[in-house]
């Protein structure tokens, strides 16, 4: 009976042995397999740099927008219900500069928001939360200023690095998809990838995009180059998907008060 009860006790340690290194094994199996599917870390830098170039220029589109917007007196604050925060600034000081802002902020969504880079995911996305409803001409201008702008940039950080790989000058191919209501920019360094901006607005969807509202809708007529409706819908739900994922109810991604670096 005691053989029988050391036996059993021997097992015991056996198998508590043999599942821990089985435990051990699809550990590193599971890590290796991470590694295998993941995005490698040096294309993750040149995405991230890609992205932070644009939003520096987004800022500086957003600012000129401004400007030439006050020198023509034209103000771009949405009739709003109950005193609803637009991207959770309030705008009640309508003498203030930023009611001649139309580009409100820029924010991070999907892959690129929660890290969860691939190597096959080859197009990132970013939402510009404009003023008013987007139109074609707007997305033209920002196109065209944005061109501009991301050039610049280019060429003022060839001049301050003078490093091999950073004097290579990136090359820049931004294009508006009007059906999509989007622009797509790609970059030299990176020719198979891709980053979207889509373009939406807080008239669609009141109270920062947590709630449809028609009546603000209605407030805020219709452009007559709008673009499509339901493609700014599915740039808000964006913005919804990536607050319920980090439970966040509140953000604040302001151009305005963005800090140029």
């Amino acid at each position: 009976h005691s053989n029988n009860i050391q036996q059993q006790i021997q097992f015991n340690s056996n198998q508590q042995s043999l599942n821990l290194i089985n435990e051990n094994n699809f550990e590193i199996l599971l890590n290796r397999k991470h590694i295998d599917i993941s995005e490698c870390d040096s294309t993750l830098i040149i995405i991230n740099n890609f992205v932070e170039n644009i939003e520096r220029a987004m800022k500086d589109v957003s600012d000129k927008m401004m400007e030439e917007c006050q020198l023509k007196n034209i103000r771009v604050v949405p009739q709003l219900l109950y005193n609803i925060p637009l991207n959770s600034i309030e705008q009640t000081n309508t003498d203030s500069s930023e009611s001649f802002r139309m580009l409100k902020g820029a924010m991070k969504v999907s892959i690129l928001a929660m890290h969860l880079s691939l190597k096959t995911d080859y197009e990132y996305t970013l939402v510009l939360i404009c003023a008013n409803k987007p139109t074609i001409t707007l997305l033209n201008d920002i196109c065209q200023e944005l061109t501009i702008t991301l050039n610049k940039q280019n060429n003022s950080s060839n001049q301050i690095d003078s490093t091999i790989q950073q004097s290579i000058p990136i090359i820049y191919q931004i294009e508006t998809h009007v059906i999509d209501a989007c622009l797509t920019i790609k970059s030299s360094l990176l020719p198979q990838h891709t980053i979207r901006i889509m373009l939406t607005s807080p008239v669609f969807c009141s109270d920062n995009f947590l709630n449809f509202d028609e009546k603000v809708t209605e407030l805020n007529s219709d452009p007559t180059d709008m673009l499509d409706k339901n493609k700014c819908l599915e740039a808000a739900a964006e913005i919804r998907t990536y607050i319920s994922y980090n439970g966040l109810f509140n953000f604040s991604l302001n151009l305005s008060n963005k800090n140029n670096t």
